[in-house]
């Protein structure tokens, strides 16, 4: 994974054992992989950009939306009130099962 982003040093895949190599050189064809799909996705907005009548550019790039998809990643979802009363009838339902 570390070879994907770019993270690779020359001297330590040398003294790897072969299923690490191989992994570091999967992951530096996935890293090229990814830069030719951000090349499409780059084409694909110049297309849009061009042929559009009125482009916006929160279709393409929403900054707002993003950050905050990554704060849920790695902060995790705030939880709503009604998903957790659910969650705690459905304990309790299976309690009384069991």
């Amino acid at each position: 994974m570390c070879a994907r982003n770019g993270y690779f040093d020359f001297n330590q895949a040398l003294d790897s054992y072969e299923w690490e190599l191989r992994a570091i050189l999967e992951g530096c064809r996935l890293r090229s992989l990814d830069e030719r799909e951000q090349l499409a996705r780059l084409a694909a907005d110049v297309g849009y950009f061009n042929n559009a009548k009125k482009p916006k550019f929160n279709k393409i790039f929403n900054k707002e939306r993003e950050e905050k998809r990554i704060h849920e990643i790695f902060n995790g979802k705030p939880k709503r009130a009604k998903d957790k009363h659910k969650i705690l009838a459905a304990l309790d339902h299976f309690k009384e099962r069991g």
